[in-house]
């Protein structure tokens, strides 16, 4: 596993970086490799190590953010997130804002932390559970369910990536799945993979729990989420990709849901659709031209917005 939590991507040329967190296995490479290869401006980029504490995302998030302050001690801050590094973001952004540091970007890459719980995104509200206190049942907070739910929002992720046809991406998420329900070994990247989304969901699943008490028991778990994210006052930024989270919606469901749910709690935020695959975006030019918005300019010499 890396043992450096900030890795520099790109040096820029004295701009403020855009700090850019993992995705839900945690790792940077070889995911962020085209972004590395394409930014221009500075861009440092968030990966899990094996100090990385691990007992709640609340505890890794504030990890994220002593790592930030040591290396940015002063704003402003530039945030991104992609996949399901979101709801990491937002804690980031609730930090910064409590000690009244400046976020000046808030961006997050093909996912929405609504994707969870939602059932029309293919997610799953363990509210009705919750709500009955099963505390006899083997799956009293609905824990197993909601991590079924992932692991399929995960491997249809990688069958979807290379535009459906790719072997390489339909292998990976077919050994994904048989490591996850049957315990039948394919490969070590499978293995990894799957412990890796199983172990990051359990977490996002304990702190869902944990808002939805702190939200006074709202009536379902994605609306104690949309009261939570509302708070954020930094402008956002959200980019969709065509064959990400955004087509395991249904027909019916697409004029409220296609967007992910954003603007249901965050109804001036910023959407950008871009035609590729959840993984594959990373590479996109649209989206690497416009994650560096207004800074591009300051790398050729012209002065800060």
């Amino acid at each position: 596993m890396a043992d450096t939590t900030i890795v520099v991507l790109c040096e820029g040329n004295g701009e403020t970086p855009l700090i850019l967190l993992h995705g839900g296995t945690g790792g940077i490479d070889p995911l962020f490799a085209p972004l590395r290869n394409k930014f221009k401006t500075a861009l440092w980029a968030v990966q899990m190590t094996a100090a990385t504490p691990l007992e709640s995302f609340e505890s890794q998030a504030k990890y994220y953010f002593d790592k930030i302050k040591e290396k940015q001690p002063k704003g402003p801050y530039r945030l991104a997130s992609f996949s399901a590094s979101s709801v990491m973001l937002f804690m980031l952004y609730f930090m910064f804002e409590e000690r009244q540091d400046d976020v000046v970007q808030f961006s997050l890459i093909d996912y929405f932390p609504t994707v969870a719980v939602a059932p029309a995104l293919g997610g799953f509200d363990a509210a009705s559970i919750l709500r009955d206190s099963l505390v006899g049942n083997t799956d009293p907070f609905g824990l197993r369910l909601f991590c079924d739910a992932m692991l399929t929002s995960v491997v249809n992720l990688y069958k979807r990536d290379g535009t459906g046809h790719s072997p390489k991406r339909i292998q990976a998420a077919n050994e994904i799945a048989d490591y996850y329900h049957h315990g039948k070994v394919g490969s070590a990247f499978a293995v990894t993979t799957a412990a890796t989304c199983v172990s990051s969901a359990a977490r996002m699943h304990g702190f869902l729990v944990r808002l939805w008490t702190l939200e006074g028991n709202q009536s379902t778990v994605l609306e104690a989420l949309e009261a939570w994210m509302a708070r954020v006052k930094t402008p956002v930024t959200v980019y969709i990709a065509s064959r990400g989270p955004r087509a395991d919606v249904g027909r019916e469901d697409m004029e409220e849901w296609g967007d992910l749910g954003v603007r249901r709690c965050l109804p001036g935020a910023r959407l950008v659709y871009l035609e590729d695959g959840h993984f594959r975006v990373l590479g996109n030019d649209e989206l690497v031209e416009d994650l560096q918005r207004g800074y591009t300019t300051m790398h050729r010499g012209a002065s800060k917005l």
